[in-house]
């Protein structure tokens, strides 16, 4: 087997190949995150605005239906009187909002790294 030498620059063969730098991964990591954030956002208003799904296995257990089924299941039973309809509503959109509000930063930061030059 034959051994190269190493001249100014390279790498001889056998050797591992040097370190990526810390700020080159911490920089990748970064725009990695706002993706993340977005997915993890989109994904929690799926799940907690689910309908057919919670129906479907939920139609004979009424004490487990969610708060979308609990709403429809409301209005028609009910008179429909929108304000509480709207209430509800508006209950429903709590968590969506916190995380929103929670994962903001990384949105922003996504967006301002994403548009600079260089």
């Amino acid at each position: 087997m034959a051994t190269t030498t190493a001249t100014a620059g390279a790498l001889v063969l056998g050797e591992p190949t040097p370190p990526t730098p810390v700020f080159k991964r911490l920089g990748q990591a970064a725009l990695v995150i706002a993706t993340l954030a977005t997915i993890v956002l989109l994904t929690f208003m799926g799940i907690w605005n689910a309908y057919l799904i919670p129906l479907v296995y939920l139609a004979q257990q009424r004490s487990y239906q969610t708060l979308t089924i609990a709403l429809i299941q409301y209005s028609k039973r009910f008179q429909t009187l929108y304000h509480i309809m709207a209430a509800g509503a508006i209950i429903a959109l709590v968590p969506v909002i916190i995380i929103f509000i929670a994962l903001q930063r990384h949105f922003i930061r996504g967006l301002t790294e994403g548009a600079t030059k260089g």
